[in-house]
């Protein structure tokens, strides 16, 4: 069995920047266990899965571990193989998803996925992980979605900030989102991404459904609806995001780096 496979460079105009995603379009599904297997020898963050679904495509997203809820990069690599090499001839794509429908429109070399904002909730008690990675004088604010968010002081701590993987990991949420005002009038936010241990993933290069998160905080800190945004990792990325009735729409473009078969 042969399975078509591309490395999609995402929310970066790079041929190296941004987050790399595995792409696999299917014509129906795999074993579960083969899936996860083919991701964790791709090694990406996620490599994402999809097959013809009515008018749109089911999709799904593993991590070398696990397989993963919500996750708008291999999203937005999905969209830009369909778009590029398989002639989808609309400039809208439907994604079915476990969680929710993503659409990504597609504008030029823009593509603009839409997904559910994530409701925020407050911390009672800051996890001790958290508070010995950052220094609890770092601290602004400490909040959950799906991941746990944590404001500090100033973007020049994100983007010294060496982590302790083994320590940062400990947490019983997906995984947590590292979040400051940016510096540059023109960036309006920044952050870093790191996973739990279960999760798999130490530090994502750019992700995408943290912002799901990071919007309707940044919104309510700010009182704005429009937003760039900057990831900070070593690969980093640029997101151009907006909140409209609980749906955040997260703008990027993306490169093809690898296109190539998968022998089974």
């Amino acid at each position: 069995m042969q399975i078509p496979f591309y490395q999609i460079n995402t929310f970066t105009s790079a041929i190296n920047g941004g987050n790399p995603a595995g792409v696999c379009p299917l014509t129906e599904w795999l074993p579960d266990d083969l899936l996860l297997s083919i991701a964790k020898e791709n090694n990406y963050s996620e490599t994402a899965f999809f097959v013809p679904h009515d008018n749109g495509y089911k999709l799904r997203w593993f991590s070398p571990t696990t397989e993963i809820e919500r996750c708008a990069h291999a999203t937005l690599a999905s969209a830009f193989v369909l778009h590029t090499k398989m002639n989808h001839g609309s400039s809208t794509i439907q994604f079915h998803t476990v969680k929710e429908d993503i659409t990504v429109d597609i504008s030029g070399d823009a593509y603009k996925l839409n997904m559910r904002a994530m409701k925020i909730e407050s911390v009672n008690e800051i996890p001790g992980a958290l508070i010995e990675s950052f220094g609890e004088d770092q601290i602004i604010d400490v909040c959950k979605s799906d991941d746990y968010l944590v404001q500090v002081k100033s973007e020049s701590f994100i983007q010294t900030f060496t982590p302790d993987y083994e320590l940062i990991s400990d947490i019983d949420l997906r995984g947590t989102i590292l979040t400051a005002m940016g510096r540059n009038p023109e960036i309006d936010f920044v952050s870093r991404w790191f996973g739990s241990r279960d999760i798999g993933i130490k530090e994502d290069p750019v992700t995408g459904s943290a912002h799901c998160t990071l919007v309707p905080y940044w919104k309510k800190k700010l009182g704005k609806d429009k937003f760039i945004a900057r990831q900070l990792s070593p690969r980093g990325g640029t997101l151009n995001c907006e909140i409209d009735n609980g749906i955040v729409s997260i703008s990027g473009t993306a490169r093809l780096y690898l296109e190539g078969t998968i022998q089974l």
